[in-house]
């Protein structure tokens, strides 16, 4: 976990399933992809289609800040009123907002509403829903449960959950690595003054990893991920990562990266401890 990885770090593995730790490998989307999700989820609740009628379905088409669009397609029952059951499907089309260029679909089904309206609960499927930035792309297939609160003036909270997430990591717009994501729950918290961002998670992880070939293996944090706003690279934070065995490598952010500390075969003792710098890391993104 480090930089990106840290995000929902995974450790290497070998052929059997075993960590190594030799690997730190990004597992989940970073922070600016589920913002971005955020964002778009957000875009949903609030679109208005012009001259709609009750009960219909309609569509219209959105300009994107710096280039692109977003075309809105609402299924809802009164118009102005959000109802449990409403529906938006989002097609982005070369979409660019700041920095990152989306693509794909995401569908997002109200299922609750309070607070006046700044806690939402939602069902959403990502369709090819890719968040590209400088040749690094996030490309995200399957449902998910979304909690997004807003209900707070200091923090805004954006709560994942899902059975299963099909998350890819592009690099100028090939696959590095494919991963599914089982049991996936994911929290990201923003502090409005600052920017700073707190990230918890757990989940069960298999796929194609640079090096390791197909591997699977669980992750959670055990302390929340935080990292200050602008910076490239948290500040604090810890996780652990278990593969066959019980073999474990628990992860913790330094000054200057991350370390690595190893239990090779299960049985609950360090046996190494290596440190990885966050340009090595960034590297192997």
């Amino acid at each position: 976990m480090a930089a990106e990885a840290i995000d929902a770090g995974g450790a290497g593995s070998d052929a059997s399933g075993s960590v190594t730790g030799v690997q730190v490998s990004t597992t989940s989307p970073r922070v600016s992809v589920l913002a971005s999700l955020a964002s778009a989820v957000k875009l949903g609740l609030t679109s208005v289609a012009p001259n709609a009628l009750v009960g219909a379905t309609t569509t219209h088409t959105e300009t994107c800040s710096n280039g692109g669009s977003v075309t809105v397609t609402q299924s809802y029952t009164t118009q102005g009123t959000a109802t449990p059951g409403d529906r938006v499907d989002l097609a982005f089309n070369s979409c660019v907002e700041g920095t990152e260029t989306l693509t794909g679909t995401l569908s997002v089904t109200l299922v609750s509403t309070s607070s006046g309206g700044k806690l939402n609960v939602v069902d959403a499927t990502a369709s090819a829903f890719t968040i590209t930035t400088t040749g690094l792309g996030e490309r995200l297939n399957g449902g998910m449960r979304i909690t997004l609160d807003e209900t707070s003036s200091a923090t805004t909270t954006l709560t994942l959950s899902g059975s299963s997430l099909s998350f890819d990591r592009l690099v100028n717009g090939a696959a590095r690595a494919t991963r599914t994501l089982s049991n996936y729950n994911y929290q990201l918290a923003t502090t409005l003054a600052t920017g700073t961002t707190s990230q918890s998670f757990s989940f069960t992880a298999s796929g194609s990893f640079p090096r390791f070939g197909t591997v699977s293996f669980a992750a959670q944090t055990t302390q929340p991920i935080v990292t200050l706003a602008g910076a490239a690279h948290p500040s604090s934070g810890a996780g652990k990562v278990t593969g066959a065995n019980g073999t474990s490598v628990t992860v913790t952010v330094i000054s200057t990266g991350v370390r690595l500390d190893v239990d090779t075969n299960g049985d609950g003792t360090i046996d190494a401890t290596l440190t990885r710098m966050w340009a090595e890391l960034d590297a192997e993104l």
